[in-house]
């Protein structure tokens, strides 16, 4: 599996797809970009089809930038999101959740709560 890479967001064109820094000349946006994303980093996913491409997946939230690395850090598209707490927390919602894996799925906690 290609691992997910952070790029710069330079612009977004009148479509909403982003312009990243860095070779790759297709991008293909699975959402809708706006110039407020602008200087963010974009979460990006190499298409292993096309040498040249790339999936922008969201954009990192930097609203709280300011605190340093006490700040969560928020991936957001459309209405799911990923949210990584410096507590060590991880919070992931959006309408559904599918899971793939080729090996056992282990779960570990003092606490495991369903529904």
């Amino acid at each position: 599996m290609t691992p997910l890479v952070l790029r710069q967001i330079t612009e977004v064109t009148p479509e909403g797809v982003p312009v990243l820094d860095g070779e790759n000349r297709k991008v293909i946006a699975v959402q809708r970009f706006t110039a407020a994303h602008v200087g963010h980093q974009a979460v990006c996913q190499p298409v292993s089809s096309e040498e040249d491409a790339v999936l922008a997946l969201g954009v990192i939230d930097t609203a709280d930038a300011g605190q340093g690395g006490d700040a969560p850090v928020v991936l957001r598209a459309g209405e799911a999101s990923l949210t990584l707490a410096p507590d060590g927390s991880v919070r992931i919602e959006g309408g559904s959740f599918g899971l793939k894996v080729r090996n056992a799925i282990q779960f570990e906690g003092a606490t495991i709560d369903l529904n």
